[in-house]
């Protein structure tokens, strides 16, 4: 589209310069809100994986106390 309104090298420069900019601009957004949507999702599966381990662990120690008495 740039291309076909033509004009002169230096205004076509200017003018895709300043497209890649409002591109960088919006990928880097985007990439915002897909790290603010990643984290909890991340948190949450990190809390996950601790809560299994610590069961894996202390459930068998529980077994064996019960035992115990």
């Amino acid at each position: 589209m740039i291309i076909s309104l033509g004009g002169g090298m230096s205004e076509l420069s200017q003018d895709l310069l300043l497209m890649s900019q409002l591109k960088f601009e919006e990928t880097q957004q985007l990439l915002k809100k897909l790290l603010r949507m990643v984290q909890p999702i991340l948190f949450g599966v990190i809390a996950i994986v601790i809560l299994v381990t610590y069961l894996m662990i202390l459930l068998p120690v529980y077994g064996m106390m019960k035992g115990m008495n």
